[in-house]
């Protein structure tokens, strides 16, 4: 199951296998499970006990020289290491790992893991080094899933360092992969590489031809029923449709990408490391790139009434991805449904604006916007925070309390839209989790001495299944 990226679902069954391996006599075959067990753990964000139990099953692997064992666990070590942020250890696990190789695809696998780590830190002289001895090891080794693999992850690695390789040399290392892939029979391989192609030709102005190459990628996505290929090739897809001015046909690809994503919430945050899915990179920008498409235009209430659920599920996808499983038991209900008398604001930033839609029983949605800067808004979120301590200024205190407001709350009220109602429930996004609504002033009086406010950051209520 671990193979097909079914960590969530395997670890349950390889805990089981766990409590069973101290009585297990030392083999390989406990070295594997050992490893299994490990890689387990940390993909459902036990990363101290995947450290554990990864040592152990190294030092028993060093203690019956199974020398093959040896750089598959200390690759997995450093992607522990890695995770806990501690890049000093992961450096040097990745490096044992090469050191320990004892073929040529382990020896590819642990340098795309140097490779990523410094892309991470942003140490370019290792880039430099790196990447072209990948890639002229890619252009010697015979076409195999792994090596199709190392393409991907080789490009995927330098996409924010696009200098590092000239982008025709890429281009010609993804076109090889693409060819391994269909000479292989691997389709699933061959749509991860055509997605990075396209993705490449769309960011050399070829947007024509990489729109073509991402089609296709989803197309074989959708064949496979593949979920993870999905979700990564119409994200892709919608990016380069935007770019190109097609807006309707961008906001289908990003409607599909977060069907995609959904469908795979319960194994999200446990998909096989080959095409893992980081939160924060690769699921949480789908919908708030979907939300900016369809605020763009005047929308109307279809589109203000998705833009809503999409903010829902957004924190939804933000419980999961911090809890490391889904809220399958989850049944969601509208807020305003419960209390008649509330208003709902439901609150995005987005990188160039706050937005904000405002949802009360018997009236129809409505939206504004502040236009600035995503890093302004933080920025003064955070100066905010910092004011509220007992020792700050109160001048700088009430400027930004009533800033805020501004931003926040006025246009609701001076719209009249919050006329009538005894709460306010906020459905607040990323940073605005943390600010105290009650303590927003509006020049006259605090909030709290005007009515209750209710901050629910995990958007609509929900009731659980006992």
């Amino acid at each position: 199951m671990a193979n097909f990226g079914i960590y969530g679902r395997s670890r349950q069954l390889l805990l089981a296998i766990g409590q069973q391996l101290a009585g297990t006599s030392d083999t390989t075959v406990k070295i594997q499970a050992l490893h299994s067990y490990g890689n387990a753990l940390r993909a459902s964000g036990d990363l101290v006990g995947s450290q554990d139990i990864l040592r152990q099953g190294l030092e028993l692997a060093e203690a019956l020289n199974a020398v093959n064992q040896l750089s598959p666990l200390l690759l997995s070590l450093g992607n522990t290491a890695a995770d806990r942020q501690n890049t000093i250890d992961a450096r040097y696990y990745f490096e044992q790992a090469e050191r320990t190789a004892t073929n040529t695809e382990a020896r590819l696998d642990a340098q795309l893991n140097r490779l990523r780590l410094a892309a991470e830190r942003g140490d370019r002289a290792a880039l430099t080094q790196l990447a072209p001895q990948i890639q002229q090891q890619l252009a010697q080794l015979p076409p195999s899933r792994p090596t199709v693999y190392a393409a991907v992850n080789l490009a995927s690695t330098l996409d924010a360092s696009p200098s590092v390789l000239p982008p025709q040399t890429l281009a010609q290392t993804l076109a090889r992969a693409v060819q391994a892939a269909r000479e292989l029979g691997d389709a699933t391989a061959e749509a991860y590489a055509l997605e990075q192609l396209g993705q490449l030709y769309v960011d050399q102005g070829q947007t024509g031809e990489g729109i073509e190459l991402l089609q296709q990628s989803l197309t074989l996505g959708r064949t496979l029923q593949a979920e993870p290929i999905v979700s990564q090739s119409a994200w892709s897809l919608g990016r380069s449709l935007k770019q190109a001015g097609r807006n309707q046909a961008a906001i289908a690809a990003y409607r599909e990408a977060i069907n995609a994503l959904q469908a795979l919430r319960s194994d999200l945050v446990g998909i096989n490391q080959e095409v893992q899915l980081s939160f924060r990179e690769s699921v949480e920008p789908v919908y708030r790139q979907l939300v900016g498409l369809l605020l763009d235009s005047d929308p109307d209430q279809a589109a203000l009434a998705e833009v809503r659920e999409l903010i829902e599920a957004l924190q939804l996808a933000e419980l999961d991805d911090f809890f490391r499983d889904a809220c399958l038991d989850a049944q969601p209900r509208q807020i305003d449904e419960i209390d008649t008398r509330a208003a709902v604001l439901y609150s995005i930033l987005l990188s160039d604006r706050l937005a904000v839609i405002v949802s009360a029983a018997g009236q129809p949605l409505s939206y504004y916007a502040v236009s600035v800067p995503q890093i302004q808004a933080e920025q003064t979120f955070r100066s905010f925070l910092a004011a509220i301590h007992p020792a700050s200024d109160n001048t700088e205190q009430l400027r930004l309390a009533q800033q805020v407001y501004d931003w926040l709350i006025r246009p609701a009220a001076t719209a009249g839209a919050l006329q009538g109602r005894e709460t306010l429930v906020f459905v607040l996004d990323g940073i605005l989790q943390r600010l105290p609504v009650a303590a927003l002033h509006d020049g006259q009086q605090y909030l709290i001495e005007n009515m209750p406010s209710p901050s629910h950051p995990d958007c609509a209520s929900c009731r659980r299944r006992r």
